[in-house]
């Protein structure tokens, strides 16, 4: 079975952001890539993607190698 979620509850759920509410202005102010590309915070995360986070001075990398749920 594969497993769907949205990015912006994905980095919630994975502690990244505080509220799913921040997590959702990351991905609208386009301080969220994946592979290399702006994505809205409804965009779904797949097995194999590379999540960038842009924070403050440091960009985050994340590839996501496995089943998440």
């Amino acid at each position: 079975m594969i497993n769907k979620i949205r990015v912006d509850k994905f980095l919630w759920c994975i502690r990244l952001f505080k509220t799913r509410k921040l997590s959702n202005e990351a991905c609208n102010r386009s301080k969220v890539k994946i592979d290399g590309k702006n994505i809205k915070a409804s965009h779904l995360v797949k097995i194999d993607d590379v999540i960038e986070i842009k924070r403050k001075l440091l960009t985050l990398t994340i590839k996501i190698k496995g089943d998440y749920a």
